[in-house]
């Protein structure tokens, strides 16, 4: 499948929603919780340099936010660190997955799991569709905005009609009780988002200032 990766970006009104205000990840009263973000550094399920950098990125993107009351953390881990860590709760591990291309939607890049309990999802997981491309790190570093928002609880921004994908469908996410993050738009098939369902697809590989403003209210400790 021919991807265009021209890097572009727009800063028009985007709005953003996540999935239930119950679901959010859990804030001390005081200070910040630190949710490591691990890629994978050994096995066959492991991230190569490309991606390993762009989760970085993505990473320190976040942290340029000044979150009041969360702090991500990048590492590399081994399978064995992991199984080891003591902060499975509070760490959100991204691999790359070993099964058939075929197993996958075409141009389904990645795969991530939705807030529970209080903590964030985790794996996400990066799907072979990506290893027949000649993929630059920006690309990488958009999916993986994207799938952290996953994490952290966000649907996608055109949730009622992924337009981004060209369709005019649910993604299911209708079915879901899902909240309105406060200071965004209330238009669900807004494609001006690194949440869209096909944002990468349409161009969208940076946090808008939306966006932005979506990830800072989820990690602020005031109810919505």
């Amino acid at each position: 499948m021919t991807k265009d990766f021209s890097h572009q970006s727009s800063e028009t009104t985007t709005k953003l929603y996540v999935r239930t205000n119950t679901n959010r990840i859990s804030l001390p009263a005081n200070g910040k919780r630190t949710i490591v973000v691990a890629g994978l550094s050994n096995t066959e399920r492991k991230l190569d340099n490309t991606q390993m950098q762009a989760l970085e990125d993505a990473v320190n993107d976040l942290n340029s936010l000044n979150l009041e009351a969360v702090s991500l953390k990048f590492e590399k881990r081994t399978e064995k660190q992991h199984e080891e860590s003591n902060n499975k709760n509070s760490t959100v591990l991204i691999l790359r997955d070993a099964r058939n291309i075929n197993d996958f939607r075409e141009g389904e890049f990645a795969i991530a799991s939705f807030s529970k309990n209080g903590n964030p999802g985790s794996p996400i997981t990066i799907t072979p569709n990506n290893t027949e491309l000649n993929t630059p790190e920006f690309f990488f570093k958009g999916i993986f905005l994207h799938e952290l928002g996953h994490t952290f609880g966000i649907v996608h921004s055109d949730f009622d009609t992924r337009t981004s994908c060209g369709l005019n469908t649910t993604d299911g996410s209708r079915n879901r009780v899902i909240e309105h993050i406060p200071g965004t738009s209330t238009d669900t098939s807004d494609t001006n988002s690194i949440m869209a369902a096909c944002a990468t697809d349409i161009g969208v590989f940076s946090l808008t200032s939306q966006d932005k403003t979506a990830i800072r209210r989820i990690f602020q400790r005031a109810e919505f």
